[in-house]
């Protein structure tokens, strides 16, 4: 049986990624996934999937590195200076 779904997991909560190409991915990959929630709990949601990439190279520090200067940038664009 072929499994039509991911389940994803970023170390906040864990989700199942609806998507007809699932199958292609393999555990332990590194994945972004694009989809809309169609349920969701504090434990689990239910996504369907529109894009996912497989992006198990990319160096995990530098990307969360990244994503804290752009909430960093976002912050101050909206006049948010140090968490205020």
């Amino acid at each position: 049986m072929v499994e039509n779904y991911l389940v994803i997991d970023d170390g906040t909560s864990r989700a199942r990624v609806y998507y007809d190409k699932a199958s292609q991915f393999n555990i332990k990959d590194i994945v972004l996934a694009v989809g809309s929630v169609i349920t969701s709990s504090a434990e689990f949601k239910e996504i369907q999937g529109y894009a996912i990439a497989n992006i198990s190279g990319i160096d995990i520090s530098l990307m969360k590195d990244v994503e804290e200067v752009r909430q960093e940038v976002e912050r101050m664009l909206k006049g948010d200076v140090d968490g205020k």
